[in-house]
């Protein structure tokens, strides 16, 4: 019930509102808006009138105090995703459907210590206070709240999207509060090609992270499908990821595997079709051979978000009626392989079946234990003529060859040295080369039995991140006969990986205002690692005795019963315990790889072990007929060539010294001039100044750098 003491009447009788015995009580009822001021004044007004309020009596007003909460700040400005993407885009396409807008919810706290949602109080205003050109922010027509939706037009780069919410009372403070989304895009398409004769229902770990080189293809470098064995080719799965602009040195790689959004298409499909995958029925991603030849694979995804081309190569390894044994006598024999190109590696294992009972050695057993073809000879056409001459083998036995061929692809990725050998009398020589990064320790540890399997270096020596720095780059073996001691191996091994791989596919924004280093250099340094046995056992001294086996094994007479024998070497400190037998203290006499230096023994259970660098070529430096600074307007143009692959870094400088902007470009072609652009500043602000100084140098993969060059920029 209101009562009014101040109340006036037309005629002067005096007016009060007050309850009615009987009749239900007066009660008034105030309209405001959350945050109006609070007020005391005379708005309450009533009317008293007769003959049902046609014959007015009297009016009167009263006195009414009106005290809403006041609010204090804005507790929280929430966003509904932390990206978006511009509508039509390829991260808003599936799968990867990244929500073209989110919503805004924005929450008021009060004196009373209550929180209300006024997201869609006309009194509040949402800005969009950087990234205009990415974001922009609108109301719901429905429910008015407002919202920030990725602009269509937004840089392929994307970038931040900062928000400044306002709210405005009457009488009091305004309240403020940001927060931020970022807008996405799909960067590039990474395709990884997974060689197998089976491929696997999803894409394999390694292809889920955006810094793996793993099986990764380049439109550069054909996919190549080679024959093998005398019949078939080696097929490959397909697997397309995608990375988005947000991406950094490493992250998660979108899969983007499914059929509905992703198409895999052959120009031709005389030589190589595609053909479904025998594990994921959905997917048609598996490149199947058919016979030599060329075609291109285009890969493309959503509605002309993305696109990639490469080129797929059918290739055989051998000439058609290759390899040959031939020139057999009592006591060897020649094997020849000629092979399309000399972009193989043929390793031979031969083995006495009857005597060994040994099964058919895998291709990595012998890559692992067998001998290289010598070195191929050039013939007409790109042929290769590969072969190797045996002798000393027991005249009137039965011999097995077994052949492994490996891809080396020659290019500009490798490496090659020559190595001069001898050993004291004929033997077999295991040769290894392991990069010596700074991960790796304990080099002279490594037990002889490593290098005969070319075992990775175990986890107490490598702790390396990536295992297959862990793994040996060169790997193999040569024989020496009694009649030829000595020799001079050529060797040939990957360079050690680019460490600016890791910037490949890096967006503008990821490439420039960074505060992180460059990636560690790669390292020049090698271990190589040799072991030595001979052709022939020994064992001088040694005491052995077989017996008769116990029982034949099986039902039948054609079984073979292994004889049992004991083993007694010489006894301790005697003259034949100190002669050299059977391993002749393995390994034998280390060559010197540097002149100068004396050859030295190795352990007995070590293998011989020497280091060595890559040369590391000369320093590397700018094109000066290509290097040039321009400045227009508010612009400054960074034009350059470089003579080697090294990461360019630049940096503007304003008068005082203090940075306006830096950066960093990738050069993976050295061939190729590039350019950029600067024209803000790292906090987004315009070149304001009337000069600059620009700073710039390049620094090779092996970490070494060319002179810092400055350069005086007067805008105009």
């Amino acid at each position: 019930p209101l009562t009014s003491a101040n109340s006036t009447t037309t005629s002067g009788i005096p007016f009060r509102l007050q309850a009615l015995t009987g009749f239900a009580s007066v009660s008034l009822i105030v309209n405001g808006s959350f945050g109006a001021p609070a007020l005391c004044g005379p708005y309450l007004q009533s009317r008293w009138s007769a003959c049902s309020g046609t014959l007015p009596m009297a009016t009167g007003t009263g006195v009414v105090q009106v005290a809403l909460p006041r609010p204090t700040a804005i507790s929280a400005m929430l966003v509904s995703s932390d990206s978006i993407a511009p509508p039509g885009s390829g991260a808003a396409q599936a799968p990867i459907s990244v929500p073209v807008r989110a919503s805004l919810t924005v929450l008021v706290a009060f004196d009373d210590g209550r929180v209300r949602d006024m997201t869609a109080d006309p009194r509040l205003e949402v800005l969009v206070a950087q990234g205009a050109d990415l974001c922009a922010v609108q109301r719901d027509a429905t429910t008015s709240s407002p919202y920030v939706q990725a602009i269509a037009s937004a840089s392929a780069a994307g970038g931040l999207c900062r928000l400044d919410a306002r709210f405005t009372f009457a009488n009091l403070p305004q309240l403020t509060a940001s927060n931020s989304t970022q807008v996405v895009t799909l960067a590039a398409l990474q395709v990884f090609v997974m060689d197998g004769a089976v491929a696997p229902a999803a894409p394999p770990p390694y292809a889920l992270n955006s810094s793996s080189l793993t099986a990764l293809a380049s439109p550069d470098v054909p996919l190549r499908l080679f024959k093998c064995d005398f019949s078939h080719y080696m097929p490959a799965s397909v697997w397309v990821m995608g990375r988005l602009s947000s991406c950094g040195t490493s992250c998660t790689l979108a899969d983007l595997n499914d059929p509905s959004a992703t198409s895999l298409q052959l120009f031709s499909t005389a030589s190589v079709a595609l053909a479904p995958n025998p594990r994921n029925a959905r997917l048609a991603n598996v490149l199947s051979p058919i016979r030599p030849g060329s075609t291109t694979l285009t890969v493309s995804f959503g509605s002309g978000a993305a696109t990639a081309s490469f080129t797929v190569s059918v290739e055989d390894t051998f000439i058609r009626g290759w390899p040959r044994v031939t020139n057999i006598t009592d006591t060897g024999f020649l094997i020849s392989a000629n092979m399309t190109s000399a972009a193989f590696r043929v390793t031979y294992l031969v083995r006495r079946p009857l005597v060994s009972g040994d099964g058919v050695p895998t291709a990595a057993e012998v890559e692992r234990v067998g001998v290289s073809l010598s070195a191929g000879t050039p013939l007409p056409g790109g042929a290769t003529l590969m072969s190797s001459a045996l002798s000393g083998l027991a005249p009137a036995s039965n011999y097995t060859v077994y052949l492994a061929v490996q891809n080396l692809t020659v290019d500009s990725q490798r490496f090659t040295m020559r190595l001069p050998v001898a050993l004291s009398e004929a033997g077999n020589i295991t040769f290894a080369i392991y990069r010596n990064a700074s991960c790796i320790n304990g080099l002279d540890q490594v037990p002889v039995s490593t290098i005969l399997s070319g075992a990775p270096l175990p986890a107490s020596r490598c702790s390396c991140a990536d295992p297959s720095a862990c793994a040996p780059v060169v790997l193999g073996s040569a024989a020496l006969s009694s009649d030829v001691l000595a020799d001079t191996l050529t060797l040939s091994g990957l360079l050690p990986p680019n460490p600016y791989s890791a910037l490949r596919g890096a967006t503008e924004a990821q490439l420039t205002c960074r505060t992180d280093p460059l990636p560690a250099p790669a390292s020049t340094s090698h271990a190589l690692y040799l072991v030595a046995a001979d052709d022939l056992p020994t064992y001088r001294g040694w005491n052995v005795t077989c017996n008769p086996p116990d029982a034949s094994p099986g039902s039948t007479c054609d079984a073979a019963a292994p004889a049992p024998c004991a083993v007694v070497p010489p006894p301790a400190g005697s003259a034949l315990a100190l002669y050299p037998n059977n391993l002749q203290a393995l390994p034998y006499t280390a060559l010197a790889l540097k002149q100068g230096t004396l050859a030295q023994q190795g352990a007995a259970t070590r293998p011989v072990l020497g280091s060595f660098d890559l040369p590391a070529g000369d320093r590397v430096a700018f094109d000066p007929a290509i290097t040039k600074i321009t400045a227009s307007a508010a612009t400054v143009t960074f034009a350059f060539r470089i003579t080697r692959v090294a990461a360019v870094q630049y940096r503007l400088d304003q008068f005082n010294g203090s940075n306006a902007f830096s950066g960093v470009l990738p050069v993976f072609d050295p061939s190729v001039s590039y350019s950029v652009s600067i024209s803000r500043t790292c906090t987004g602000g315009l070149l304001d100044q009337p000069s600059y100084t620009l700073w710039y140098w390049a620094t090779d993969v092996y970490g070494k750098s060319s002179p810092a060059v400055a350069a005086s920029v007067v805008l105009q």
